[in-house]
């Protein structure tokens, strides 16, 4: 008898569904109804004193999954963009329905009021902009964290992981901006 080894990922990108699965159970945990930002951190080059840039929306809405309602982070626009890394990396996406893992017969309502952290993600298809090479697309994973209110640069951080055509991870505070996990 010949035992292969199981893959616990499939598709074209298997690190990125790894971070998705990692994203979608810290989501039962965490919750949140809306995800807005906006801002820059700084660029992977940081020798050029360069910015990225970002902006994202993403939205919850109940539905229902093999009969059960759950609820849904979807409906949303992505865009990042790197001037200072070379090759420079500008980006746009759509936000692509997630379901929050683990919470079967929750509305988007239930899991906000169970917000222990204020962190979320989100995930997607991107493309790149005009002038950018390679041009393609691929998927992005967005995760944030909210460090509360009251400040314009609040502690805030931003996490963007993109595959396919363009390569690329940049985390780090949030310099300028703000990250509202609602």
């Amino acid at each position: 008898m010949r035992l292969s080894r199981p893959r616990a990922v499939t598709g074209r990108y298997p690190l990125l569904g790894i971070l998705l699965l990692a994203i979608a159970s810290s989501l039962v945990l965490t919750g949140c109804d809306r995800l807005t930002g906006g801002g820059w951190i700084n660029s992977l080059n940081v020798v050029s004193g360069a910015r990225a840039t970002f902006s994202f929306t993403a939205r919850c809405r109940d539905t229902t999954v093999a009969g059960l309602p759950v609820a849904e982070l979807y409906d949303g626009q992505f865009q990042f963009d790197d001037r200072g890394f070379d090759p420079r990396v500008w980006v746009h996406g759509d936000v692509s329905p997630t379901v929050f893992a683990s919470a079967p017969g929750e509305t988007c309502r239930q899991v906000h009021e169970e917000e222990v952290i204020p962190a979320s993600g989100f995930q997607g298809i991107y493309r790149t902009k005009p002038g950018v090479f390679p041009p393609g697309e691929g998927e992005f994973v967005v995760t944030v964290f909210d460090g509360g209110e009251g400040q314009a640069i609040d502690d805030d951080e931003i996490c963007v992981d993109l595959a396919g055509s363009v390569t690329y991870t940049n985390c780090g505070p949030v310099q300028g901006g703000n990250i509202q996990v609602d």
